[in-house]
């Protein structure tokens, strides 16, 4: 998890002492600036209508990394365009994203998939 706040200094504070809330944010966004907000990551699998081979990947905003894919933004799935999402997994940290993509890139993760029905 990651938390959201903004050190200033203490003479930026006045008086008041508050070292760690920011005294230029609007008075009704303050009750958010501490609070602990999910950041996930996905390791995905994504299927060519055009020729039907996989492209394993991990990000953190799903959404917008497919359409970066279907626009041709990326080079490995640009001529086999349109691509959907064929399966997912949802990870807390980057680095668990990154071991499970190349874990599914593996041979024991080709026959996990194969196993699970998912390619």
């Amino acid at each position: 998890m990651v938390a959201i706040a903004q050190l200033v200094r203490a003479s930026d504070c006045g008086s008041e002492g508050r070292g760690f809330e920011p005294h230029w944010l609007p008075q009704k966004l303050k009750p958010w600036l501490f609070r602990v907000l999910p950041f996930m990551y996905y390791a995905y699998i994504l299927k060519s209508s055009k020729d039907g081979k996989y492209y394993f990947g991990h990000t953190a905003d799903l959404n917008s990394r497919l359409n970066e894919h279907n626009k041709g933004k990326v080079r490995a799935t640009k001529g086999r365009r349109p691509l959907i999402v064929h399966y997912y997994e949802t990870l807390e940290t980057k680095s668990e994203a990154v071991k499970r993509e190349l874990f599914f890139k593996s041979i024991d993760g080709y026959i996990f998939l194969k196993q699970k029905g998912v390619i």
